[in-house]
């Protein structure tokens, strides 16, 4: 969608579970610096980086300097996040986004200043405009903040504040509010099927995803974290404290509860911005005890996993096989061929296929199927491409078999099928 035009994305966004924020960035970061993998990647890659640069601001500006270090370095060394450095997808820069907005309701904290709350604004407005879970990451900011200023709430002062400063947010979402509610009701009704309901399994999943897929880093972090939490009545700001941990748990919790009762939207994904508040409580635990022979021999064991996930990560291919689906392609069809792609996918074999005399569409050929189970008027030749995880109401393969002959090839996460009519 970002190689279309402006109007073109914000007009068809809608169509998606996401905001056309994304997708407008993206659009202008190509038509700067090309159209290139490298290039369209390159903008999740940059956030990563930054990200990295904004938990060690955050975690000096909360604790001290060490602290700050370890934290920086578990987020660099993150699977979770190296993996979504790679994607042409707004995660990484959600991330960077939500740990910058957190930074600056820090500074709220300790200084509730005008100018603090400006930069907490321009900050967050992208935030909840580049994933719908921004405005997950909005309300669990504003649990903190009413757990925080409870026993002062009335309408004058800082917590009066903080409501104006909600309020400037709303105002902000308001053009975009009546289509994000028609996107929850398509997806509530069925019509874009795009998350299942999570289970106790789906949250501790989204933290073992935060911990490398290791239980053993994810014990350390928790127990590290746990240790973060002593002697917390001794500092300046006990309440960022407290902050770090609703900002880990909130998010997940928020998105749980929604899914159960109104409709699924759980997406571990979407929670990448929650991961940088486990890596500062597990860095600041880490700097907390007292030898440093053990600290030291304790940070080299999480790196230690955190470098096996990545030997295990970089070696092999995780990503579906598009463009290599489209090489075979260009490679072995004729002219005029169909090439049925299952729906919502066409758009990422068209970025690699490079002949233009082809036909893409899978309407002629699944809806038939799948409607009445009878067999259309096919053409002689003609691809089927789906993604192996693909929930089909019908498979060609299964019903044109007597028919056909069926030629298939292997590809990572794909599956590619030519059919040749038997004469």
């Amino acid at each position: 969608m970002a190689l279309t035009q402006p109007l073109h994305i914000i007009n068809n966004a809608g169509t998606d579970v996401h905001s056309p924020a994304f997708y407008l960035v993206e659009h202008y970061w190509i038509k700067g610096l090309g159209q290139s993998d490298y290039s369209i990647r390159l903008l999740s890659v940059f956030s990563s980086v930054l990200t990295v640069a904004v938990t060690f601001a955050l975690s000096k500006r909360i604790f001290r300097a060490d602290t700050a270090t370890v934290a920086a370095l578990l987020v660099a060394a993150s699977e979770f996040h190296l993996r979504l450095a790679q994607e042409a997808r707004p995660y990484a820069l959600l991330s960077l986004l939500t740990v910058t907005s957190f930074l600056f309701l820090a500074e709220l904290v300790r200084r509730p200043a005008g100018q603090t709350a400006g930069k907490y604004v321009l900050v967050t407005i992208p935030l909840i405009y580049i994933h719908p879970y921004g405005l997950i990451v909005v309300a669990a900011q504003n649990l903190f903040m009413f757990l925080q200023w409870r026993p002062k709430l009335s309408f004058s002062g800082w917590p009066a504040r903080w409501i104006s400063i909600q309020f400037a947010l709303l105002l902000a979402y308001s053009p975009w509010l009546a289509q994000f509610a028609i996107q929850l009701s398509r997806v509530r009704n069925g019509v874009l099927p795009y998350y299942a309901l999570p289970t106790a399994s789906s949250v501790l999943g989204t933290f073992l995803e935060f911990a490398n897929l290791s239980r053993y880093l994810l014990g350390i972090m928790i127990l590290l974290s746990i240790v973060a939490f002593g002697g917390i009545r001794t500092y300046k700001y006990p309440s960022l404290h407290a902050m770090l941990s609703i900002w880990l748990v909130a998010p997940a919790a928020i998105a749980f509860l929604v899914s159960w009762l109104f409709t699924p939207i759980y997406d571990t994904r979407g929670l990448i911005g929650s991961s940088p508040a486990l890596y500062i409580l597990a860095a600041h635990g880490l700097c907390k005890l007292h030898s440093r022979y053990f600290q030291a021999g304790l940070l080299v064991i999480m790196l230690g996993f955190c470098g096996e996930a990545l030997w295990y990560y970089y070696p092999n291919v995780h990503k579906d096989d598009w463009r290599g689906a489209a090489g075979i392609i260009a490679a072995q069809a004729h002219q005029g061929d169909t090439l049925c792609v299952v729906e919502y996918y066409d758009d990422a074999l068209r970025f690699y296929l490079t002949r233009t005399d082809l036909i893409v569409g899978c309407k002629d050929i699944l809806e038939p199927l799948a409607q009445s189970g009878k067999l259309p008027a096919l053409p002689d030749r003609f691809w089927f491409l789906h993604q192996n995880n693909a929930a089909l109401n019908s498979n060609p393969r299964e019903q044109l078999g007597p028919q056909y002959f069926i030629s298939k090839f292997d590809l990572t996460g794909l599956q590619l099928s030519l059919f040749e009519r038997k004469q």
